[in-house]
């Protein structure tokens, strides 16, 4: 089955598994890598590092753990290294003291030419021969015999298991980074590289070195490799171009990206400064051949375009090359790829980093130099990240094919990334290969869907900070991928570090498949497997026992939304005993996609004779069952000689998701209690009066009626549904989502969500827990701090309206109607949004349509001013001091007065300032401004610029709510316009547009109480009045609301009219 995202923490020995450290701070996973098959029995193995690991009373000694394939490999889906025994692998132990063993793994081919692979392992803290930090590299051999006695002893190298390499340059750190180099001198034995980043070349400090050491019978004969002995004829030195470039920080294998049938490889040098671009970095190809290297120098400054060419990071501060990997044949035209990340680009916010595969082909690369701003699909193509500070490109990898296509895939990944809200979590992303991969010369990773790729999320650890292809670690003749997370802490040891076996797969063929298209499919009596595939289709199972399958990887806009039609679906029924005839044809809809599609979020809603399915926060995926009640649909476990029957099983797909099931409550049954632990219980349509389980983390859906629901404790999440609902979490950290209606929502103890949509109506919160004051929420506030989360259009920061009433809270949005949330006895300044960092996580209030808070806003204290907002293109509310405070130049601000008499000056951008409550001075400065002056009698100045002033007050006209203002600049040439709702100016019959369609609204006259019009312009005094009194003497309830100064001529076009 196909699947768009899955956690790592669902491995469970059938789709991989996770191994973990051994003891605390020894950071495994620091570097994987495929090891080749090592034991030569047929099964890939897996190498991994711990290089922080002490040993014996040694501090930072370091080890290394080979794992060797197997069939039944971590059947429980866990993996202790401590269990290593020299028959499911061994452990390599570091020689001393602060030598880091394991800094870098790799598998290194088959160096020595005997028909077994190989492994490389890097120590760049050892100092060899006096040379402090030179660092060294050791070879192990593989065998069928090695590690048979469950570790291997680098002391024992001795040309015959392997050998040692020494660097040669004091603090070159040689091993920092370690690769096989394939075949790079076509001799037809497998070669290495080894990087050595802190190496002075040619006079430049930290220019960094690389050494290729040629394959053979006899390499390392002596036990011991001599890199000052390189020559032409047993390898060659490579020389990093300028001071600090670093080069040689990450070494790799590049295929054979020229296609002249010979392995070429790759250099990363990540603080590199091209073009003068500080730390954009480079990466290097250099072309394999029979006469590579042959002075046994070569100097990266000469690649030409014929040896080889040099890949310019694009902007400062990238770090492109941090990461550098053969990429397979990615696409798929029998030439190999390679990928290069950059760590710290900033393709859209800050630090998401970027990746860049570039296609090979025998012109690649011929001008002697490639920029990936070039790539356009054809010759290559960019992988952005999709999280701030998520660090994408960090680490690349070749995946080999993992979905048994034919072709390969890759993985890159982003340590720093938030999946599903999830702070630093870790994701790492498979791309498919194929002919068109990249073809738009971007690849969305928010658009993998199963079918061109998927997203593996972690649980924390840095998960992602190494990334491998792993072989065929199983034996399934599909190829796995490896992932560390470094600072990972499995059974409660802090950083001991785990490492995640992710088994690939292939898709099975289904009994019943429709198209992208709108499909009516009709089953046999048979039992069949119907999928769609996606569009409006009509599904039809007839007799039998059917299942449909709805994925979440073809309902991606990529491919397809799903909106089925299920014509004849056979329900469980009520009761926990169904008949012979129900079990002989109940239905079962199996719902593919690992997060999103899972019991927890699953919405059902009655309309009628219909039942639609849908699922919190999915927006493409929607069933409707014809002629089916809800009370009809359920999960039943196994009893007495009955075996298990659900109407809808989840799928993460690799296996039914266990224990992720429901239940319903019949339509005229009245429980107090759910009826299951940590279980998913719909109610019905009745007035419920209900609770949960106390340690339980419940989830229970109200459906329709006046609700009350009590969580007990627990992390329980509480859905009202229609009707005015009451919710009480109790302790835990909840969630409660209200619904449609006039909805009560009580958190308790806590880190309480509060999901507020749009259209929900008037909720009320008690006990809401706010960031507080000054500039790092307390302890106490983290502990107990709530979220509201915001969904749906408008509902965002800019349009925040905050209203303080007495001793609560008053949430609403401008121009939305039937949104508001209260929160009681709360004062606006506790209501904060804290920006995380790389150390802390975010602290937040609210968060509008996101998980990342990236629309966010500032509070100032209740008696703090200051002369200027905190920062830049940020919504900020102040206080009801009377505040005299700036904005920035060139940035778009939000800044709402509260109450107080402020002066507010926006400077240059396009701001929106709103005066709130009191006189304010609004000064909005250069640019296109909005200005909403409140309550009070305000002055608004636009500046240049294209201003609008804006008269709303969310509802009918009040003078005292709108006060009277006058705009001091008001300008015609500008196109500066005055804006009125029509909620607030009733009266206006024209309709929302530019002007006034009807033109009987609008009128100039210097006897404005005389007039008829609803909005009357006095041309002599410039005051603008709203009469809703129509012809009669007065202005009835209206009056003046602004004055124009200067009394400037005023047309029907200088307004706006909105509904």
């Amino acid at each position: 089955m196909v699947i768009s995202s899955f956690t790592v923490s669902s491995l469970n020995g059938k789709n991989g598994f996770a191994i973990n450290g051994i003891a605390a701070e020894n950071r495994s996973g620091s570097s994987v890598s495929k090891a080749g098959d090592i034991n030569s029995d047929g099964f890939d193995d897996v190498i991994i590092a711990a290089p922080f690991a002490d040993l014996e009373g040694k501090d930072f000694v370091g080890q290394t753990y080979v794992v060797f394939g197997g069939t039944n490999l971590a059947s429980s889906g866990t993996f202790n290294l401590s269990s290593l025994n020299g028959t499911n692998g061994f452990k390599i132990n570091g020689l001393d003291s602060n030598n880091g063993l394991g800094w870098s793994v790799s598998n290194a081919g088959d160096i020595n030419n005997d028909g077994i692979d190989d492994v490389i392992i890097g120590a760049p803290y050892v100092s060899p021969n006096g040379k402090s930090g030179a660092g060294e590299s050791y070879v192990v051999f593989g065998g069928t015999n090695i590690g048979s006695a469950s570790s291997f002893d680098l002391s024992s190298l001795n040309g015959t298991n392997g050998f040692k390499i020494s660097g040669i340059v004091a603090n070159g750190l040689l091993g920092d980074s370690v690769s096989n180099a394939g075949d790079i001198n076509n001799d037809g034995v497998d070669d290495l590289i080894i990087g050595a980043p802190n190496a002075s070349a040619n006079g430049n400090s930290a220019a960094g070195q690389s050494y290729v050491i040629f394959g053979g019978t006899n390499v390392g004969g002596g036990g011991n490799f001599d890199l000052s002995s390189l020559n032409g004829t047993n390898g060659f030195k490579i020389n990093g171009i300028a001071e600090d470039d670093n080069s040689g920080d990450s070494v790799s294998s590049a295929g054979d990206i020229n296609n002249d049938g010979i392995n070429d490889l790759i250099i990363g040098a990540y603080r590199a400064d091209p073009n003068f671009n500080d730390v954009a970095g480079q990466s290097y190809v250099v072309y394999g051949g029979a006469n590579v290297g042959s002075g046994g120098i070569l100097n990266l400054s000469s690649l030409d375009g014929i040896n080889g060419f040099i890949i310019n990071g694009i902007d400062f501060d990238d770090a492109l090359g941090i990461s550098v990997s053969n990429a397979g044949d990615i696409n798929n035209d029998g030439i190999d790829d390679l990928i290069v990340g950059a760590w710290s680009a900033d393709p859209l916010f800050v630090d998401e980093g970027q990746s860049y595969v570039v296609f090979g082909g025998t012109n690649v690369g011929s001008g002697g130099v490639f920029n990936p701003s070039s790539l356009n699909g054809t010759n290559g193509f960019r992988i952005n990240g999709i999280n701030a500070l998520g660090y994408l490109g960090y680490s690349v990898s070749s995946a080999g094919d993992v979905n048994d296509d034919g072709i390969d895939d890759l993985i890159v990944a982003a340590f720093g990334a938030s999946p599903n809200g999830n702070f630093n979590a870790g994701q790492s992303y498979v791309v498919f290969g194929g002919a068109s991969v990249g073809s738009s010369g971007t690849v969305d990773l928010s658009s993998l869907n199963g079918i061109n790729g998927y997203a593996i999320n972690g649980t924390g650890g840095e998960f992602g900070r190494s990334v491998s292809d792993a072989g065929d670690i199983n034996g399934d003749g599909i190829g796995d991928v490896i992932i560390g997370a470094l600072n990972a802490s499995p059974n409660g040891i802090p950083q001991t570090g785990q490492s995640y076996l992710v088994y690939g797969s292939a898709t099975p063929s289904l009994d019943l498949n429709g198209t992208f298209e709108s499909d009516n499919l009709i089953g046999t009596s048979a039992n069949e497997v119907i999928n769609g595939l996606g569009g409006d289709d009509t599904l039809t199972g007839n007799s039998g026992n059917d299942t449909f399958v709805i994925s979440q990887s073809t309902s991606s806009t990529f491919i397809s939304s799903i909106d089925y039609i299920i014509t004849d679906f056979g329900g469980v029924g009520t009761g926990s005993n169904p008949s012979t005839g129900v079990i002989a044809s109940f239905d079962t809809l199996q719902f593919i996609g690992g997060f999103d599609l899972t019991a927890r979020n699953l919405e059902l809603t009655q309309n009628g004779n219909d039942l639609k399915i849908s699922f919190e926060n999915v927006v493409d995926i929607k069933v409707t069952l014809q002629n089916f009640q809800l009370e009809n649909l359920n999960s039943l476990p196994a009893s007495a000689g009955k075996p298990a029957i659900s109407n809808i099983t989840f799928f993460n797909g690799f296996e039914p998701l266990v224990g992720d099931s429901f239940d319903v409550i019949n339509a005229k049954s009245t429980q107090t209690t759910v009826f299951n632990k940590n279980t998913v219980t719909f109610l019905n349509d009745l007035n419920n009066n209900i609770k949960g389980f106390a340690h339980s983390n419940d989830v229970i859906n109200g459906q329709g009626g006046n609700d009350k629901i009590d969580g007990l404790s627990g992390d329980d999440l509480l859905r009202g549904g229609a009707g005015n609902d009451t919710l009480v979490g109790d302790a835990g950290n909840d969630t409660l989502v209200g619904g449609a209606g006039n909805d009560t929502l009580v958190g308790g103890a806590g880190n309480e969500r509060f999901t507020i949509r749009l259209g929900d109506g008037h909720d009320t919160i008690t006990g809401f827990g706010g960031v507080g004051t000054g500039s790092k929420p307390s302890a106490a506030a983290i502990a107990s701090y709530d979220t509201l989360q915001f969904s749906g259009d408008g509902l965002i920061a800019r349009n925040l309206q905050l209203t303080q009433n007495g001793n609560n809270l008053e949430l609403t949005f401008e121009n939305v109607a039937d949104t508001k949330v209260t929160l009681q006895n709360f004062q606006l300044q506790n209501l904060g949004n804290f920006p995380g960092s790389r150390t802390e996580p975010d602290y937040q209030n609210i968060i509008f349509n996101q998980t990342f808070p990236i629309d966010s806003f500032d509070v100032f204290n209740g008696n703090w001013n200051s002369n200027s907002i905190l920062r830049r293109n940020t919504v900020t509310f102040l206080n009801d001091l009377n505040s005299n405070i700036a904005g920035f130049d060139n940035s778009n601000d939000v800044i709402n007065g509260q109450g107080g008499n402020d002066k507010i000056d926006g400077l240059s951008g396009n701001d929106l300032l709103r005066g709130d409550g009191g006189n304010d001075t609004l000064i909005g400065g250069a640019g296109n401004d909005t200005f909403v002056g409140g309550a009070g009698n305000d002055v608004l100045t636009g500046g240049a610029g294209a201003d609008s002033f804006v008269y709303n007050t969310n509802a009918a006209y009040n003078s005292t709510a709108i006060g009277t203002d006058a705009i001091a600049d008001f300008t015609h040439s500008q196109n500066d316009k005055i804006v009125l709702d029509k909620t607030t100016f009733s009266a206006i019959t024209s309709n929302a547009e530019t002007g006034f369609t009807n033109a009987s609204d609008f009128a100039i006259t210097s006897l404005g109480a005389l007039s008829s019009a609803v909005i009357v312009y006095d041309s002599v005094t410039g005051q603008l009045f709203y009469n809703p009194n129509g012809s009669a003497v007065g202005f009835g309830n209206g009056g003046v609301f602004t004055t124009l100064k200067n009394a400037p001529t005023l047309t029907a076009s200088d307004f706006v009219v909105q509904t």
